[in-house]
């Protein structure tokens, strides 16, 4: 059927707002680790630095250093206890540096997102940790899993990686936990030269982690009440290594403020000969099993889904993916209305906004940070 009068235009800009975890486990703001929360351990070895030089460097930062003053390799930890209920979801996010010392498998920083006991360097120690640090070409970031016997499982292995062997970086890690046990890894942008990366001011947020990094489903773990989290310097005997682990911003909610399962960053109809063309593209997708087409023509009017099967999504991808799909049963001089349905895995839904057909005012592209609930 020709659609000579339809022309596509799209139209209502989702406005982002940054989303900052309203709790804040430590900032180290107070210049104490030792209170508000108290950090046990090696408190011998760990400092408080007012200003930080690492990256860019900052005045007023604040940041908690490894400071291992015996010339000799080991490990060095921190821990504290949140106690109570952890709920049924969590995010973690934090800043990590690394100073006069490059990341390596001997040189490398941990930190426990929940522990099942206080010791974080015991070998029977069982929970969820972010190691940033090893010898397999540049240097990942991964989420791993420990089990009580000395060993670790890799779960996330990021897709991006910082260059081999450069030193004076930071950069900010988000870890999202759903109820179903979906871990999800994100981050800031990776440093990629010396002196590059985000300082230790950079306060973690939706926007500011937003590099999806990879994703997994992991239930061996999922009562975390009264559980420990903490970090971990491994270092060798050099003194620059035994300064070169830094952390700072540790923010914790207990609900997964995770992205919705689909980063959309396109949406589009376009009139054609046989019908409405509809061309959507991903950025990112996070457990996506696929899309509904809804349509009407009345923007407040009822929908109907438009494709009879639903359109299998990519899953867990951190590439961009192009769709499309040909509605041919319109009718000429009508104005439609569409919008996209994501399912997860889960069942969990969510929606884009609206997109109008019809409108004499030309088309338009316009970009939205991920699908939104309507």
């Amino acid at each position: 059927m020709k659609l000579l009068c339809l022309v596509a235009t799209v139209f209502a800009l989702v406005i982002s707002v940054a989303t900052v975890w309203s709790k804040v486990a430590d900032t180290f703001s107070d210049g104490d680790f030792t209170n508000s929360p108290a950090w046990t351990g090696d408190v011998d070895s760990w400092a408080i630095m007012a200003d930080s030089d690492v990256a860019a460097g900052a005045s007023g930062t604040n940041t908690l250093r490894l400071s291992y003053g015996t010339s000799e390799s080991g490990q060095q930890y921190l821990v504290t206890q949140r106690t109570g209920s952890w709920g049924v979801e969590q995010t973690w996010a934090f800043w990590l540096g690394r100073r006069n010392q490059a990341a390596t498998a001997s040189n490398y920083s941990v930190v426990w997102l929940w522990a099942d006991n206080p010791n974080l360097v015991s070998p029977d120690v069982r929970g969820y940790r972010v190691r940033f640090g090893d010898n397999s070409d540049d240097d990942n970031i991964f989420l791993e899993r420990l089990d009580g016997d000395s060993t670790s499982t890799p779960l996330i292995v990021s897709d991006g990686a910082v260059p081999n062997g450069i030193t004076d970086i930071g950069f900010l890690v988000r870890v999202t936990r759903t109820s179903d046990s979906n871990w999800t890894l994100y981050t800031s942008a990776l440093p990629s030269t010396g002196g590059d990366g985000l300082t230790a001011q950079a306060v973690p947020s939706v926007e500011n982690t937003a590099i999806f990094q990879g994703a997994v489903n992991d239930s061996t773990f999922t009562g975390f009440d009264d559980g420990y989290w903490g970090v971990v310097a491994v270092h060798t005997s050099a003194e620059n290594a035994r300064d070169g682990a830094e952390f700072d911003q540790f923010h914790f909610s207990t609900s997964s403020d995770t992205s919705l399962p689909v980063t959309l960053s396109q949406f589009t109809a376009t009139r054609t000969i046989d019908g409405v063309q509809l061309r959507w593209r991903t950025e990112s997708e996070v457990n996506n099993l696929g899309f509904w087409i809804y349509r009407s023509d009345r923007r407040d009017g009822t929908f109907e889904k438009v494709n009879p099967t639903i359109i299998a999504g990519a899953g867990t991808s951190g590439a961009s993916h192009t769709y499309t799909f040909l509605d041919a049963q319109v009718e000429e001089g009508v104005t439609y209305f569409y919008y996209l349905e994501d399912v997860a895995f889960d069942g969990s839904t969510s929606q884009s906004r609206l997109i109008q057909l019809g409108s004499p005012n030309g088309r338009r592209l316009v970009t939205w940070a991920s699908l939104k609930d309507r």
